[in-house]
């Protein structure tokens, strides 16, 4: 499985896909212009998937520039996105996408259209969760229960998982735990003695 990223001035983009090219996954389309499309061409991807894990017009806008290059399917959290149809995906789906299994992760009641999905080792967390930073909301109540979703449903699985966010540097599971001051994270002994070789395991390179 190969990783491909595109980081913009709006938000980050990433292309799973096959080592030697074919149907792939677009996750977050904040942008598609030539710098995106040439990406997609140079690892011979056809792009037959799209993933949202947010309605927010930041995460949506070369949505329709995209559908025309592209027949691919969207997947999202909502019915609807920009005018366009979008399938459903509800928590706990595995979706198969040209043999690319999609999990969407079950975030509770808290969270009803917000999605983070996971491919093999990868996690999508749109804007929810990125390094050192969660989702900004007015409210504090709503603050507080996203960071006990996230503490529930996310920081319980494998810590080497990567953290791949619309906006901001990617991250790993164990480098929140670790460092992520919305966690809590303990200046104690305990994380002190976490070495620094498993801070930020080595992230795939674009090419």
């Amino acid at each position: 499985m190969k990783l491909l990223s595109y980081f913009s001035d709006i938000g980050n983009s990433y292309i799973v896909g096959p080592n030697g090219g074919g149907e792939a996954v677009l996750i977050e389309p904040s942008r598609f212009d030539v710098v995106l499309l040439n990406l997609i061409e140079s690892g011979g991807f056809e792009i037959t998937t799209i993933l949202l894990t947010h309605s927010y017009e930041r995460h949506i806008k070369g949505l329709r520039i995209l559908k025309k290059i592209y027949k691919a399917r969207i997947i999202s959290g909502s019915g609807e996105l920009g005018g366009l149809k979008s399938e459903i995906a509800e928590p706990g789906d595995r979706i198969e996408a040209t043999g690319i299994i999609i999990e969407t992760l079950d975030l509770g009641e808290r969270l009803t259209q917000s999605r983070i999905f996971r491919i093999e080792n990868f996690l999508f967390t749109g804007s929810l969760l990125s390094a050192g930073h969660i989702e900004d909301f007015a409210s504090p109540k709503e603050r507080e229960s996203l960071i006990a979703c996230l503490k529930e449903k996310i920081l319980t699985m494998p810590e080497e998982l990567l953290i791949l966010p619309s906006c901001g540097p990617p991250s790993t599971i164990g480098a929140e735990l670790c460092w992520n001051p919305n966690f809590d994270p303990k200046t104690t002994a305990s994380s002190q003695t976490r070495s620094h070789d498993n801070q930020y395991p080595a992230y795939p390179a674009s090419s």
